[in-house]
Parts: C-alpha cells; sequence; structure tokens
C-alpha cells in the first residue's frame, strides 16, 4: 500500500444521512499502515468497506522547503491557497466545502492578529467598551494614584496644566470653588481652598457625589472646574443644567479636556484605553436617570466646542474662552497608563516646542480650555 493509504474494513451504514438508526456503542477496525486499529459495530444497516485517504505527516521542513516561494507555499497551505471557496456548501471535489470554511476561518484570525498588532491593548487600563461598569471609575483612580506617586515628569506637566485653570479664575465672585471629578485630587496642591468632590469616597476628598446631583445650594458656587471629567459626561445638557442651578450669576465653569487633532488622533486612539467616539451620537437629554454606567468619549469637547457640531449650544452658556493648543510634552509623556518616551530634564526644551506649534492646533493640537458662564 502507498504511503498515506489505508483501507477500512468498516461496519457502515449505506445512508450517511440516516443517523438515527445508529446505535450508542460503535466500534471501527481499521487497519493503517503504521499498525493502528479500532472497530466499529452494532449498525442497524448493511455493513460496506469504506476506503479513505489519510493525507501523509509531512514534517514542516517538509511542507515549507526554503527555496519555495511565497506563492508556492501559500497554494501548498490548504488553509490559505486561493483555489479553495469561501462557500460553505462547497465546491467540485472532495471536501471542497470544508477546506472553504477553513479558509475563511483562517483569514479572519489573520485579520483579527493583524489588528491586534496595530491596537495593542494595555494590560493595566483595559479598552473601555460600552456598558461599563461605574466602578471601573475608582479602579482607574486608585491605577493612576500610584503613576502619579512614582512619575514626576507627570506632576510637572500636569502643575503646568493647572496653572492654565488658575489664570481663568475669578477670585472676587463670591462663592465657592468646587472641582467635580477630582480623581486623586491633585488640584487641592495649587488652589487648596477648591472642595474635591466624586463618585466614590477617599482619603483626599471633601464631598462624595454625582455631578448630575449636586449636593449644593442655588446659587452658592462661583466656580466648578472639570478636569478630564467632560468626556466622561454621558449627558451634557443634563449636566450643565445642574451646574446652572449651583453656580452664582456670573459664576464661572472651566473644563480642561483632551483635544483630537490630526497628531493627537492616533495616539489618543490606540494609545489610550479610552475611545475617541468621533462619530458616535451624543446624548441630548436634560436628565440621566439611574442607573448610570462608566462613559468616556475623549473627542465630546473638540466636536462641540470647536467644531461646534451642535449650533446654538450649549443654550443658556456663554463661552468665554476657549484655547486648544499642542502638548508633545504630555503626549510623549505616557500620562498615567504609559512609560515616558523621554527623561524629565528634557520637558523645559519640548514645553518650548509646545508653545511654538500651538499655533497650528488643527494638526498639533493635544489639549484644550474652555470657560463657560450662564447667561
Amino acid at each position: 500500500m502507498q504511503r498515506g493509504c489505508a483501507s477500512l474494513h468498516a461496519v457502515a451504514p449505506t445512508s450517511f444521512h440516516n443517523v438515527d438508526n445508529l446505535r450508542q456503542n460503535r466500534r471501527l477496525e481499521a487497519t493503517r499502515p503504521f499498525g493502528q486499529t479500532a472497530k466499529i459495530s452494532d449498525l442497524a444497516e448493511p455493513l460496506r468497506t469504506i476506503h479513505v485517504h489519510i493525507p501523509p505527516a509531512l514534517s514542516l521542513r517538509e511542507k515549507f522547503p526554503r527555496n519555495f516561494s511565497r506563492v508556492e507555499r501559500r497554494n501548498r497551505n490548504p488553509l490559505t491557497r486561493r483555489d479553495a471557496t469561501l462557500s460553505p456548501t462547497g465546491g467540485e471535489g472532495q471536501g471542497e466545502g470544508e477546506r472553504g470554511v477553513q479558509t475563511l476561518l483562517a483569514r479572519l484570525v489573520r485579520c483579527t492578529s493583524r489588528t491586534s498588532r496595530v491596537l495593542p491593548q494595555n494590560r493595566r487600563f483595559p479598552r473601555i467598551v460600552m456598558n461599563t461598569p461605574l466602578r471601573q471609575h475608582q479602579t482607574e483612580i486608585e491605577r493612576n494614584l500610584v503613576a502619579w506617586q512614582s512619575k514626576l515628569l507627570v506632576r510637572q506637566i500636569y502643575s503646568g496644566f493647572y496653572q492654565r485653570i488658575m489664570a481663568l479664575l475669578a477670585l472676587e465672585l463670591p462663592g465657592r470653588i468646587v472641582e467635580i471629578g477630582s480623581g486623586v485630587g491633585n488640584l487641592k496642591s495649587h488652589l487648596p481652598r477648591a472642595i474635591s468632590t466624586d463618585l466614590f469616597p477617599n482619603p483626599w476628598l471633601d464631598v462624595v457625589c454625582d455631578g448630575y446631583e449636586l449636593p449644593f445650594v442655588n446659587g452658592s458656587l462661583s466656580h466648578l472646574i472639570l478636569f478630564d471629567v467632560f468626556h466622561h459626561l454621558r449627558a451634557p445638557n443634563a449636566f450643565l443644567r445642574e451646574a446652572r442651578r449651583v453656580l452664582t450669576p456670573g459664576g464661572r465653569l472651566i473644563l480642561f479636556e483632551p483635544y483630537i487633532s490630526w497628531l493627537s488622533w492616533p495616539v489618543y486612539g490606540l494609545a489610550h484605553h479610552e475611545p475617541v467616539a468621533w462619530q458616535a451620537p451624543i446624548n441630548p437629554a436634560v436628565e440621566l436617570p439611574r442607573p448610570r454606567d462608566y462613559y468616556a468619549a475623549q473627542g465630546n469637547a473638540t466636536r462641540l466646542f470647536f467644531r461646534r457640531e451642535q449650533r446654538e449650544w450649549p443654550a443658556g452658556w456663554t463661552i468665554f474662552h476657549s484655547e486648544a493648543f499642542a502638548s508633545f510634552s504630555y503626549l510623549l509623556s505616557g500620562g498615567f497608563s504609559r512609560t515616558a518616551l523621554y527623561p524629565a530634564r528634557w520637558l523645559p526644551g519640548l514645553q518650548r516646542c509646545d508653545r511654538r506649534f500651538s499655533r497650528w492646533p488643527r494638526v498639533f493640537g493635544a489639549r484644550c480650555l474652555v470657560g463657560l458662564q450662564p447667561k
């Protein structure tokens, strides 16, 4: 007998479609060239002999010799050969349909592997998906605290960001200054009089509250500060309604957010675990009932305040300041979740580059600062 062929002396049904007549206990008696045997018995229909072709077991060197071209290697592989049909029903020749399904699955696996290489996953900060539990926010705070304490470079960069925010404060206004979504409470180191709030209790917080339900008296606050919080608001109009209630006349709402430009888009989209959601619809509701889940859309501030996707928005508010600027120093620092790509001593030089390239925010912008006042 030639290599790769075997004769199965089997007890098999005449019709392969009538499987109901098969009994539970089956034994196949087969003799292979290598001395392997098996038995099948107790079938309800007459017996017949089946001849099955068993492909030879070739080594990788025999399958893909080095002198083969890429096309020849692909055609020798049944999972990648071009003549294999993609129809699950098969075509001419034995096993054509099975080979077509295998080809389709193989191509899907290759596409998936390529996508995973282009979009690397961060094990510490998994990519956010829809319907993520709200507890994810506290998990990120705990991780950010570790990064904040260990990365001097990040603390220096954020110090410059806080200076920009403080430049927009009108300290002569009556009322308290409240930060919504304080995270690890970094603003207090630059503005001790600020009240720190967040969703989950932590030792450095003053108040635990939800931004949609602020526990403050009407007209009692002079400023509301949101640092990287606006893009976590699933319903921005619902928050603006609550902010208008607690702000004093002439009070200010200050937002510090990611800015999506030609340069920052691939960084925020590929290296950050939160989605940009550039084309996702923005919820226009003025109320957001419970329960509420974790939400993130880094592109919302750019879309609403700079691209003006919703005209005459926000209704009842005046935008007294809107600024987008380059921040190579921030993008290359890795933020809270990535490793810095430069030492801390390079920061002054990169900040000079930031000031120079901030002339073209649509190309080089990475951060934005927005100030609003209720009309």
